[in-house]
């Protein structure tokens, strides 16, 4: 099989509505693609399980949340689904989600579009592997106000150097990533528990300004990750 030329392709669409629906990226792999959903929020006790619909070069991928308990909590969750094999060509994904003890109403949560290529294939497309995160640590009561974010950038939007300072959960901290819209790494740092903040200049790992527009920053943590969104304007 043709190894595909675009090995990580990421796009995002961030969709406001009732709960987080989270940060839509897709990586490919070869005839394969993995649809995550980052920091998602659904309720403390969810299980997750997934469905899709392949119609054409539209995936529909549907995200359920099947356990039957009374909301008393909420968390954010980071999910993903690889499905395979695909046809080449280029796809759109919908994502939906659905949580049986609110009615088992299914609604749209975002869209990516991601690029296949290599050989043709007989087989239908279907889900091999998934992934549902432990309830992530920035989890909110429904009455309680919401708690210290894990990271505060400041300034953002930012044309020079950026400071991010870690919240006081720094203990539960492994690593910083900085991360482009084609999911290339530009910083990566060890998160040391003894420092408050990180100076990033501004320049990725070949020591080269990056260009305006939207990167992502994951923080790897003991439960999980944790994804915001960083401008850097001219």
């Amino acid at each position: 099989m043709k190894t595909s030329i675009l090995s990580t392709l990421l796009f995002f669409i961030v969709t406001i509505s009732s709960a987080q629906m989270g940060i839509f990226y897709a990586v490919v792999n070869n005839d394969s693609v993995t649809i995550h959903n980052d920091s998602s929020e659904w309720i403390c006790a969810a299980v997750f399980e997934f469905d899709i619909e392949v119609d054409g070069y539209l995936v529909n991928l549907y995200e359920n949340d099947v356990q039957v308990v009374f909301p008393y909590c909420l968390c954010l969750y980071n999910l993903s689904a690889t499905i395979a094999p695909l046809e080449p060509g280029s796809y759109q994904a919908d994502v939906y989600r659905t949580v049986l003890n609110m009615g088992s109403d299914t609604t749209y949560a975002g869209t990516v579009y991601f690029e296949i290529e290599g050989k043709k294939t007989t087989t239908n497309a279907g889900i091999v592997s998934t992934y549902a995160s432990d309830c992530l640590p920035n989890t909110t009561g429904i009455n309680e106000p919401n708690k210290e974010p894990l990271l505060i950038i400041y300034p953002n939007p930012s044309s020079e150097s950026v400071e991010l300072k870690f919240a006081d959960r720094i203990n539960e901290m492994n690593e910083i990533i900085i991360f482009d819209q084609l999911g290339k790494t530009i910083f990566q740092s060890k998160i040391n528990t003894m420092e408050e903040s990180i100076i990033w200049n501004g320049n990725d790992l070949t020591g080269n300004k990056v260009n305006s527009g939207f990167y992502f920053i994951r923080i790897n943590t003991n439960y999980g990750s944790y994804t915001t969104k960083l401008i850097r304007s001219q």
